[in-house]
């Protein structure tokens, strides 16, 4: 764990976002980052005279947190970012005190 004060980094007035938490009427409000990249398009060849070529494109979009103030996320539970509403698949500590969170729109 860092000996830093995590909350120095997730600042609202910076670029950290806002968040909503939990069940409609009875929201939690944590600030993280919230990031949605996307995979482009891509050609596979396997070799072996087996050659095959289709386009993949993906977009996971995730929130990243202190882990201190999600300790009770779960998959499945509702956040709302950007006024647009997702799921938490997942739930991922690092070992810094910090949290990756996979999301699916519901």
């Amino acid at each position: 764990m860092m000996n830093e004060n995590l909350a120095d980094f997730f600042d609202t007035d910076e670029l950290a976002d806002l968040i909503l938490w939990g069940p409609v009427g009875s929201e939690v409000q944590l600030v993280g980052y919230f990031d949605a990249p996307h995979l482009a398009e891509r050609d596979v060849s396997t070799g072996a005279n087996r050659s095959y070529s289709f386009n993949l494109s993906s977009s996971t979009p995730y929130l990243t947190c202190i882990e201190a103030d999600i300790l009770s996320m779960e998959g499945g539970d509702r956040v709302v970012v950007n006024g647009v509403e997702y799921t938490v698949a997942d739930f991922q500590p690092n070992g810094t005190g910090i949290a990756k969170i996979p999301l699916y729109k519901k």
